[in-house]
């Protein structure tokens, strides 16, 4: 499992030896039908079988913001605790990232800006953040290709998004019907990588 998931990572990675590839943000059906290509195991199936999300629809004119059936998914998976400190390390580490990413736009920083977005697009696609995950993904391969222009049109676009993904996501950490429950049927007790 890589978060490289630029167009020829997957041919690198084989050709130096992974016995297969995959990259996040974690998509779970998807990674169970790869465990399942190597492991025998009843539980892979029944697994697959389970309702699980459908991956979020490419990014298009018509664009979705967010994909709440993994976040959902997600708060299903874990025990309300370690969900809880999940979304509270997104808040954490989004406003920090956003805040350099600011900075790192304004100094003309392809690099740094290059790291970031990578973080950014594991971090948001694995609970759903759906914009957030596209744009960093455009503002990676901007900087990648050394298009400074892209890149400085794209951080202000990121900082919009990542705003209002945290706000999304405080409102749900504060959420009345978020009350933490004792025990979660299901609840696996590991977080998805």
């Amino acid at each position: 499992m890589t978060a490289s998931a630029m167009e020829g990572d997957r041919k690198q990675c084989l050709d130096a030896g992974m016995d297969d590839y995959i990259s996040k943000p974690i998509d779970a059906p998807l990674l169970l039908q790869t465990v399942a290509r190597w492991i025998e195991a009843s539980v892979v199936a029944e697994a697959l079988a389970e309702d699980t999300p459908e991956p979020a629809v490419p990014i298009a004119a018509t664009e979705p913001v967010r994909d709440e059936a993994r976040l959902n998914w997600l708060e299903k998976a874990l025990p309300a605790d370690r969900f809880a400190l999940m979304l509270q390390s997104f808040l954490d580490g989004t406003e920090q990232r956003l805040a350099r990413l600011h900075a790192m736009g304004l100094a003309g920083d392809l690099d740094g800006l290059r790291h970031d977005a990578h973080n950014l697009i594991s971090i948001c696609g694995n609970i759903g953040e759906v914009r957030v995950q596209k744009l960093a993904e455009r503002l990676q391969i901007a900087c990648v290709d050394g298009d400074r222009a892209t890149a400085e049109h794209l951080v202000p676009e990121i900082e919009e998004a990542g705003h209002d993904a945290i706000a999304f996501v405080r409102a749900r950490l504060l959420a009345p019907a978020f009350a933490p429950k004792a025990k979660r049927s299901g609840a696996s007790g590991s977080m998805p990588a």
